[in-house]
């Protein structure tokens, strides 16, 4: 399947218009529009480049493509991964509400408090919830 450059190409020009228009709004309102302009920029910037280089990548190196794609696809890698995330949200989870406990302490606005405690609660909930979902499927 031919994948095509144009999008990407476009993005760049796109991102390159958004970054001018944050620097033309200058530092008087760069916490706003300008900060969000060359935010936005930057972030679609970054993602049009490796999208290029992807392509070229998948154009110049077909065989290591398809090694990667029977890599991902392993049951092991699989499995490593599913670790991997586990693990990883496990600490977020715990960091999430270290972060609630010092904006609490440091008399920061009680709503960030409450919803970083409320991110950690629907983790919890998600977590029984598709824990008794997979148990029952197994």
């Amino acid at each position: 399947m031919k994948k095509k450059k144009w999008p990407c190409i476009l993005g760049i020009f796109a991102a390159l218009i958004l970054q001018f228009t944050g620097i033309i709004f200058g530092p008087q309102s760069f916490r706003h529009t300008g900060g969000v302009c060359i935010l936005a920029g930057a972030v679609l910037f970054s993602l049009c480049i490796h999208r290029l280089y992807r392509l070229w990548y998948e154009t110049h190196f077909p065989d290591m493509i398809h090694q990667e794609h029977v890599e991902y696809q392993d049951e092991r890698n699989i499995l490593l991964r599913s670790q991997s995330k586990a693990k990883s949200a496990d600490i977020i989870q715990w960091v999430i509400l270290g972060i609630a406990c010092l904006v609490f302490f440091v008399n920061g606005p009680l709503w960030i408090t409450l919803t970083l405690i409320l991110v950690f609660v629907l983790h919890h909930g998600l977590e029984w919830y598709y824990l008794g979902k997979y148990q029952k499927e197994i």
